[in-house]
């Protein structure tokens, strides 16, 4: 942490966030708090856990940070996790993109691996994802197809996306 606008710096803290995470999204949200959006890997709940060892299922996670008073460091909690099925995603959710909403709603965007229709299962479109806080990042909604305003589905590779939402009109933009 810095307190001179980056001329000198603290001594270096470990994130107690896991080990097998990825970061994404840093955000200062409107109560002041800090908010971060990780991406852990949690194999044993794909659907191949048992078949593959290399076996890869991203469930995202959010943690709150709180500026310690005498600006020494900043203390971590554990937020709200986000997650689907494997019915839902082949590798689970993953590559978080955050913004939050005049309202103080946090919108997450997330990637989602299809699954292919089989003699038992009609399978699922590959789209892109996207959950909602309304208490900061302590709980989410259940994830959901982006779709357009009619209803259908906003069809997306496997790929990164990014958000934000505008100060002019508020709304969000993926």
């Amino acid at each position: 942490v810095s307190a001179d606008e980056g001329k000198t710096w603290g001594p270096a803290e470990e994130l107690a966030f896991g080990k097998d995470i990825v970061c994404f999204t840093l955000m200062k949200l409107q109560n002041g708090k800090l908010f971060w959006i990780i991406e852990e890997n949690q194999p044993q709940l794909s659907a191949l856990a048992g078949f593959k060892p290399d076996a890869i299922f991203f469930v995202c996670r959010a943690w709150l940070g709180t500026w310690r008073s005498d600006r020494s460091g900043i203390d971590w909690e554990q937020g709200g996790l986000v997650q689907c099925t494997p019915e839902m995603g082949s590798q689970g959710v993953g590559e978080p993109q955050t913004c939050q909403l005049p309202d103080g709603r946090i919108f997450v965007i997330l990637r989602q691996g299809m699954i292919l229709p089989t003699q038992d299962s009609p399978g699922y479109p590959s789209v892109k994802l996207f959950s909602v806080s309304n208490d900061n990042g302590r709980s989410w909604s259940g994830p959901e197809p982006l779709r357009f305003e009619d209803g259908k589905y906003v069809y997306s590779s496997t790929s990164f996306a990014s958000s934000f939402c505008s100060s002019k009109n508020g709304r969000v933009y993926v």
